[in-house]
C-alpha cells in the first residue's frame, strides 16, 4: 500500500517508525527543529526509495541506515556554512566510572549534544550505531585517521562535560 501512495498506509509506517527514527535524530541534531528536519527529510527519502528496498534485509535496518545517512547529510550542508569547532589544549578531568551510572539518558543527551557536529557524528557513527572508523570515513568523507583522532577528542570532551552533570545520590 505505501508503494501506491497510500495516504494511510504511509500514515501507519510513519506512526510505526517516527519515534525510533526521532531518537536517531535527535542524537545527530543540536536541536530539536534540526532533529524534526532530519526527520522529515528522512521519511522523504524513504517514501521516495520504498520502491528500491530489497527485502533481503529488515526494513526497520533500511529506514534507520536511510535516517543516519541523511542526519550525516544535514549535518555537512550545515558544516559547510560553519566549520567544526577546534578543542586542542582542553583539560581533562578524570572521573571513576561509577559516576556514569548516576546520569540518566537525558543526561548522556544533553552531553553528547554538547560536541562540535563532527565530533558529535564521529561519536553517534561509532560508539551508538556501531559502523567502523572505515564506514564512519566513507560515510563522513574523511579520512579513517580522522574518525579516530575525533572519536578520540570527542571522548575527552565528554569526561570533561561529564562532572557537570552528575546528580547526587539520595
Amino acid at each position: 500500500m505505501c508503494l501506491r501512495a497510500d495516504r494511510k498506509a504511509h500514515k501507519m509506517f510513519f506512526d510505526l517508525y517516527a519515534g525510533k527514527l526521532m531518537t536517531i535524530c535527535r542524537r545527530y541534531g543540536r536541536t530539536t527543529e534540526e532533529a524534526e528536519d532530519m526527520l522529515q527529510e528522512s521519511f522523504i527519502r524513504i517514501f521516495s526509495n520504498l520502491s528500491k528496498f530489497n527485502s533481503d534485509g529488515s526494513l526497520e535496518g533500511w529506514v534507520r541506515r536511510i535516517t543516519v545517512n541523511t542526519s550525516i547529510k544535514y549535518l555537512q550542508k550545515k558544516s559547510n556554512r560553519k566549520k567544526t569547532e577546534s578543542i586542542e589544549g582542553v583539560s581533562v578531568r578524570q572521573f571513576s566510572p561509577n559516576k556514569l551510572d548516576l546520569l540518566q539518558a537525558e543526561d548522556l543527551m544533553l552531553i553528547i549534544n554538547k560536541l562540535p557536529d563532527g565530533y558529535r557524528a564521529v561519536f553517534n557513527l561509532y560508539e551508538i550505531e556501531g559502523y567502523s572508523h572505515k564506514e564512519v570515513a566513507d560515510l563522513l568523507k574523511i579520512s579513517e585517521s580522522t574518525s579516530r583522532s575525533q572519536l578520540t577528542k570527542a571522548k575527552k570532551m565528554l569526561r570533561q562535560f561529564i562532572p557537570h552533570y552528575q546528580r547526587t545520590a539520595i
